[in-house]
């Protein structure tokens, strides 16, 4: 009696996904050309690419936080005076714009 309660259940559980409309595996209905195609940029023929701003990862942290690559406390080893010097700083400065030492927002 349990194999054959344990059969049903797996073939039910297996049958399932066969009643299930298309649409919940494709993204949409298929009789809309835009949604015969199961990838994203399949309507226009590709991605759409935009373009960045060029060298964007090292400039981005000077203009949002002030961070500078020469002037912070990763440029020295952990320790040193001019490590714990700089760090205190960066750790002033973010807390002067409301941010904890990791960078996250502080509690209000």
């Amino acid at each position: 009696m349990k194999n054959l309660l344990a059969v049903a259940l797996v073939s039910m559980s297996l049958g399932a996904c066969s009643t299930m409309p298309s649409e919940v595996f494709t993204g949409g209905s298929t009789e809309r050309p835009s949604d015969r195609c199961g990838y994203i940029g399949c309507s226009t023929g590709g991605l759409a690419v935009y373009p960045h701003e060029e060298f964007s990862a090292t400039r981005l942290p000077q203009r949002w936080y002030n961070w500078d690559w020469g002037e912070s406390p990763t440029a020295y080893p952990p320790g040193s005076p001019k490590y714990e010097e700089l760090k205190q700083a960066q750790i002033q400065m973010l807390r002067a714009k409301g941010l904890d030492p990791m960078g996250r927002p502080l509690p209000r």
